[in-house]
């Protein structure tokens, strides 16, 4: 049986983290080593690897998930994770589900997991993560958004 997280845990130090309309941002570091058992995220959430690496195992497919890559885990994906010998840092970006169900069937959402690696949505991410992680004023929430 897996364990269902709710939003905003995260077996990680959390570094940082932030409610920007329907979404929440977490920037988290998470140790050598560490070995995450199988479990699901109660909202769907994208994570930006920043540093470090660590391995995903979700149904019968693994995943090497190291910096630059985007991983999308829908919410209630069961998935278990191990981290590299230096651990990982993350961006974690959850939605809420107010949003999924404002757009309905029109949501731009996948139904699957899936991941990119070093194409443009890896370059959006980054721009999110410098924003972030910038001094906030009243433009921030409207760039994140």
């Amino acid at each position: 049986m897996a364990l269902n997280v709710p939003y905003g845990c995260y077996a990680a130090k959390i570094l940082k983290g932030s409610k920007v309309s329907d979404f929440t941002l977490t920037e988290t570091l998470y140790p050598a080593r560490l070995r995450l058992p199988k479990h699901s995220h109660e909202r769907a959430c994208f994570s930006f690897v920043l540093k470090g690496g660590f391995t995903e195992k979700y149904g019968n497919k693994i995943r090497q998930c190291e910096p630059s890559k985007v991983i999308y885990l829908p919410s209630g994906e069961t998935h278990s994770d191990n981290f590299l010998s230096v651990g990982a840092r993350a961006l974690h970006v959850e939605i809420d589900l107010r949003w999924q169900t404002r757009f309905g069937e029109f949501t731009a959402l996948p139904t699957d997991s899936t991941d990119f690696q070093g194409e443009i949505i890896a370059s959006l991410f980054y721009k999110l993560y410098q924003e972030f992680e910038a001094k906030t004023d009243g433009a921030t929430p409207v760039a994140i958004e």
